[in-house]
């Protein structure tokens, strides 16, 4: 039983040492990326896709469906999730 312990003490060094030779390379690295990055000047500021394309003005709403503009006539009171409701003839 002793010799399974030590087994499984010894992997786990090995795994420690591994991971600390890791991190030692990642930290060199990052130190790296970082100096590279402080002589290149500042960063540079690039527009996202959402400022874009909120950024132009909008004169009526938008559909969702192209061609059209605005509110879907007899659309507001559909509920896709519920089965539609006929109206009988009787009370």
């Amino acid at each position: 039983m002793a010799s399974n312990h030590r087994k499984r003490q010894l992997a786990s060094e090995r795994q420690l040492k591994a991971l600390l030779q890791e991190t030692e390379r990642l930290r060199e690295e990052n130190a790296v990326l970082r100096i590279q990055a402080s002589t290149s000047g500042p960063p540079r500021r690039q527009r996202s896709r959402g400022q874009v394309a909120n950024s132009r003005p909008q004169q009526e709403p938008e559909s969702i469906y192209p061609g059209t503009t605005g509110a879907i006539p007899g659309a507001c009171n559909v509920r896709p999730h519920e089965p539609h409701a006929y109206a009988s003839s009787s009370p």
